[in-house]
């Protein structure tokens, strides 16, 4: 069963693009803002990065993303551009400081890849979050043989 085009777009919109849905993209990236503190809030918006899969699944990700901030804004008044009034001057079309990295170098599906990567390889964790090759050999071979043993046992 083929399922309608508009309505995988409606449901698209909704979750990434639409503002008044509290568990939306554009909503979620405006409160995690806003939770910044006022002094990082400019750098943070300066260099966004839209990365992912979802992406290089929705055609035109980046304008749709930057479209939905400008109407949380210019569109008509409500709970949301209230909420966050104060972002305004920072993401305005025209005077803000709002900048989406597009294209990326590379593609957005392998971007947390390298982020994450890089992030590992600077040592900061601490140690108790963190798992050694040898260590999660060792439990996944003991976890094998409990498992082993509990079979054993039932049958």
């Amino acid at each position: 069963e083929v399922i309608d085009r508009e309505v995988v777009n409606s449901c698209l919109h909704e979750a990434y693009f639409d503002v008044a849905n509290p568990e939306s993209l554009v909503r979620s990236f405006l409160a995690s803002l806003s939770s910044c503190p006022i002094d990082f809030r400019k750098e943070a918006v300066r260099n966004v990065c839209c990365i992912g899969g979802t992406v290089e699944f929705i055609p035109n990700f980046e304008r749709k993303f930057l479209k939905a901030l400008a109407d949380a804004f210019n569109g008509p008044s409500n709970e949301s551009s209230h909420a966050f009034r104060s972002l305004r001057p920072l993401l305005d079309e025209k005077e803000g400081c709002l900048g989406i990295v597009n294209p990326l170098p590379f593609s957005p599906g392998i971007f947390a890849w390298t982020a994450a990567s890089v992030f590992g390889s600077t040592g900061t964790l601490p140690i108790d979050q963190t798992v050694h090759k040898q260590a999660f050999l060792s439990s996944q071979s003991n976890d094998s043989a409990r498992s082993k043993e509990a079979v054993r046992g039932f049958l």
